[in-house]
This record gives C-alpha cells, sequence and structure tokens, in this order.
C-alpha cells in the first residue's frame, strides 16, 4: 500500500531541527521587519475639536488642508498664508514625502471631531484655511498640540487646546 507523506509526516513527525527552526525563525523575523519597513510609523494623534461658525468665511463652504511636514526644508519651503498654499504648485515642490496632507471641505455651522495619526519623526503640522478674503488666512501652526480645538470664525481662526 502506498504512503501518503501528509498522513505520515502527522503520524510519524520528524525529529527537531534547531538548524530548521533557526532558519524558520529568521525568515518570520525578516518578513515582520519588510513589512513594518514598508508602512510609515504613526505618533499619538492629533485630536481636533472643529467649531465652524455660521457666519465663517462670509457663510460660503471652504476647503482647510492640514499637513504633517516630515523635515526642515520642506518646512522652510511652506507658504505663511492659505492664498500661497491653495495656488497651483509643481509636483516636485516637496519631493520625496517631505509631507502629507489631508483636505477636508468646511461649511458654516459645522462642528466635526477628527482625529489623525501624526508620522512618527514629524517636525511639524500645519493647517490652511481657504477663506474668501484675498489676503489668505495665515498658516495655523498645530505643533504640540495633542488636543486643540480650532474655531473657524468670521474672518480668523482661533485655537485653545492642550500641548
Amino acid at each position: 500500500m502506498p504512503s501518503n507523506s501528509a498522513v505520515e509526516s502527522i503520524v510519524h513527525p520528524k525529529p527537531f531541527s534547531p538548524a530548521l527552526a533557526i532558519v524558520r525563525s529568521l525568515s518570520l523575523l525578516a518578513c515582520a521587519l519588510l513589512a513594518a519597513c514598508s508602512t510609515p510609523r504613526m505618533c499619538d494623534p492629533l485630536d481636533i475639536n472643529v467649531i465652524v461658525a455660521v457666519d465663517a468665511n462670509q457663510h460660503t463652504p471652504f476647503a482647510f488642508e492640514l499637513v504633517h511636514v516630515l523635515d526642515q526644508a520642506a518646512l522652510a519651503r511652506l507658504p505663511r498664508t492659505s492664498a500661497e498654499w491653495f495656488q497651483p504648485r509643481p509636483p516636485e515642490a516637496y519631493p520625496g514625502g517631505s509631507i502629507r496632507t489631508w483636505y477636508y471641505e468646511l461649511a458654516p455651522g459645522l462642528t466635526k471631531r477628527i482625529s489623525h495619526p501624526a508620522p512618527h519623526g514629524a517636525v511639524a503640522v500645519v493647517g490652511y484655511a481657504n477663506y474668501i478674503d484675498q489676503a489668505g488666512q495665515p498658516m495655523i501652526d498645530l505643533t504640540g498640540y495633542r488636543k486643540v480645538t480650532m474655531q473657524f470664525g468670521r474672518d480668523r481662526v482661533e485655537l485653545s487646546g492642550e500641548r
């Protein structure tokens, strides 16, 4: 009667091999390290409570972009106003993943909670509110906050929270 190797290996297991166990362990470790390197590490989340006044931005919805800056060179290149930020820019303006952005459309009267895990090693977190004002809103510096309330008012943005 021919033997079935799968059944045979269960009924009569092969002897333990330390070398094989080490090779298997190292293979699993290598897979885990490769998986960890391919995904960005995240730090504690930034919790944002968004409150948009009914008369914000002249009663008009507006764009808000949250920016995590991953290196000092990119931070130095960031525009100081939302008017500059929302202008078209070439893809090479922030090369190599030096920033990560999240885009939101905010409407007057909106109240919303946002939680963002910060990429590991972020040197700054800023935001830009695209109000109608030609001069644009100043860049909003959220660096160091763990929990923050952003109140989007008629013509300005106010922050309060815990660092």
